[in-house]
């Protein structure tokens, strides 16, 4: 069965059913009250593999009970849960991980701490501590009837808490970094001996909107809690109602340590109108190349971390932290250190992209000069509109710097669109595929047609790149071009059975084939430099049995040209078709001092051979 009554404990195996849970009210782990109630009267332990989805909307007293994890990334969800009883066990804490397992995840929990306390003794000390991996929408409060509050919630895992209520709480425990509370709120009697915050050594937090109350009239009003002088390396934001509190109250911090990072007011807020659906990234100056995580400080080591690619919501902002302060010790002040150099990215398919780097360090929450709606523009040149349509495109592939097609036709605009469909999924990506007029400018990144064609039609009649063009195993390119070698193309065309064995400077090196400078059918050279040089083909029988070498001159203008070799019938002289002209059909081919007619010429070349 999912659960069974073992070892003096609940444990829960499988999947969990809500047929399995009454049933186990048979045991001497669990009963069920005439008001309903379930009474846990042993502990529970979750095994690995267990699923515990059906297993919610129960009220549960679960007396000093404890919950044992061998399964992480569990959530319990939609429970109440009663902790009452008498106290016999010193500083509980109620979830507990075991094996590999981890802590819970808690969705839409009440938690009522409802103890008597340690009668008779006066020990203090003994308290519960709610330790989770993350929290939604749940509530945690002890009676008026308890003898002491609830110590501690522990939030000991990474990730954003949103609308967590803790009445009568003493402290919200930060265990771990890059912590976000998020529209939550908590109260305590004890804020003398306890704080809002009781933070362990590296944590870092943000505090968004919190409404925090004082129940007790004489207690010193703590904001932050060096619990056991663990306030090291600490850094807190405080946001939004957050920032309020804390600038309406000063500091309150119990035992202040220089380590400590406050950040207040200068926020930076952005909305991005026709945003939903797109993404954003954060940079900074120290890594201007490399997304951060967002919300940064001075340094970089001890920054708050959330997520590095943001989704853009419709209805949220977003906030950039523009100032740190940090206490120092010996003066009892905070100093102020504006935080500049910060840019961000946004990219959504079918707009223009976005990236800015802002000023206005200043800027203090609720001025003109914090917030800034800002307009993704519809980028025109894009010819498909509909993402699906681009996304789903076969023969193409970009990946570490290298562009590549390898099937069907493709025009400038067609690779425009996936460039930009792709980089909008790639946000650590900086931009490239920009264009200035009918040129499209690829950066650095090399460009691979790969058995395929690249034809011209559109507005983009060029593309442009630092890195290589290369045309291979039949490939074509029928457009303009510029790479870090040449902007022209001469296409050799050898005869049938015949194969171009080099490329030259001078009839020396081919005829002794020393040095040679390419032995691609595809010549690729740069017109405003070589054009007008020449250079000196050789090409072979296939099977040995004769040679030839004949002289180009290279056009002195961009371009893509066709120069052709032609034999006799007789297989005998040689001569060439000098690449003066992209147009073939108008080029004169000489051969034993004879004319050829164009049929001739068609009948005599073969198509070009891509080696």
């Amino acid at each position: 069965m999912p659960i069974n009554y073992t070892n003096s404990e609940l444990q829960f195996s499988g999947t969990v059913t809500q047929s399995e849970w009454q049933n186990a009210t048979s045991t001497a782990g669990l009963s069920r009250g005439a008001d309903g109630i379930y009474v846990l009267q042993s502990n529970i332990r979750f095994l690995s593999g267990v699923n515990i989805d059906q297993w919610q909307n129960y009220v549960i007293n679960i007396n000093d009970k404890e919950f044992y994890f061998e399964q992480s990334g569990l959530t319990l969800k939609n429970l109440t849960l009663i902790e009452g009883g008498d106290r016999a066990v010193i500083d509980r804490s109620v979830f507990r991980i075991a094996g590999s397992g981890d802590l819970p995840i808690l969705s839409n929990i009440q938690f009522i701490h409802n103890m008597i306390g340690n009668s008779g003794s006066g020990d203090s000390r003994y308290l519960t501590q709610l330790d989770f991996n993350g929290a939604v929408s749940c509530v945690f409060r002890a009676s008026d009837f308890s003898e002491q509050e609830i110590d501690a919630l522990s939030f000991s895992a990474s990730g954003t808490y949103e609308g967590i209520s803790g009445v009568r709480v003493k402290r919200f425990m930060v265990e771990g970094t890059r912590v976000i509370l998020k529209n939550c709120s908590q109260s305590s009697k004890l804020y003398s001996t306890g704080g809002l915050f009781g933070v362990y050594g590296g944590a870092s937090l943000i505090v968004s909107n919190f409404d925090k109350t004082v129940l007790n009239a004489g207690a010193q009003n703590l904001w932050l809690d060096n619990y056991n002088g663990q306030v090291n390396n600490h850094w807190l934001y405080l946001l939004g109602s957050a920032k309020d509190i804390y600038q309406s109250n000063g500091a309150g911090i119990s035992d202040k340590k220089t380590q400590l990072h406050i950040v207040v007011g200068g926020h930076k807020f952005y909305k991005f109108i026709n945003g939903d659906g797109g993404k954003f990234a954060y940079f900074d100056g120290r890594h201007a190349t490399n997304p951060q995580k967002c919300v940064p400080t001075f340094n970089n080591s001890e920054m708050l971390e959330t997520d590095t690619i943001i989704d853009i919501d419709s209805t949220e902002n977003v906030e950039f932290i523009t100032q740190s302060m940090t206490y120092n010790y010996d003066t009892g002040s905070w100093l102020q250190t504006n935080i500049g150099s910060q840019k961000f990215r946004v990219r959504k398919y079918g707009y223009s992209f976005i990236e800015q780097t802002f000023s206005d360090v200043d800027a203090v929450e609720g001025t003109s000069d914090s917030f800034s709606p800002t307009n993704l523009l519809i980028d025109t040149a894009i010819t498909e509109t509909n993402q699906s349509t681009v996304s789903a495109y076969t023969g193409i592939s970009i990946s570490s710097g290298v562009i590549t097609l390898t099937s069907g036709s493709w025009t400038p605009q067609k690779l425009y669109d996936y460039i930009k469909y792709w980089l909008s999924q790639n946000m650590l990506i900086a931009e490239f595929g920009g264009l200035n007029g009918v040129t499209m400018d690829i950066g650095s990144y090399d460009l691979v047609i790969d058995g395929c064609d690249l034809i011209g039609g559109g507005d983009i009649s060029v593309i442009q790149t630092t890195g290589l063009i290369t045309v291979q195993n039949s490939g074509t390119i029928q457009i303009d071009f510029l790479d870090s070698v040449g902007d022209a193309i001469v296409n050799f065309h050898t005869p049938v059975n015949w194969s171009l064995q080099g490329i030259y400077t001078n009839e020396n090196d081919a005829l002794n084939e020393t040095s040679p400078i390419g032995s691609n059918v595809i010549f690729k050279y740069l017109s405003t430099t070589n054009g007008g040089n020449m250079i000196v083909s050789k090409i072979t029988k296939d099977g040995g049995g004769g040679s030839a070498i004949e002289s180009y001159v290279l056009p002195a203008t961009r371009g893509i040209y066709n120069s052709a070799v032609v034999v006799a019938t007789d297989d005998s002289l040689l001569d060439v078709v000098n690449a003066t002209t992209r147009d073939t059909k108008n080029i004169v081919t000489q051969i034993q001092n004879a004319q050829l007619t164009e049929d001739e010429y068609d009948e005599k070349t073969d198509k070009p051979i891509i080696l």
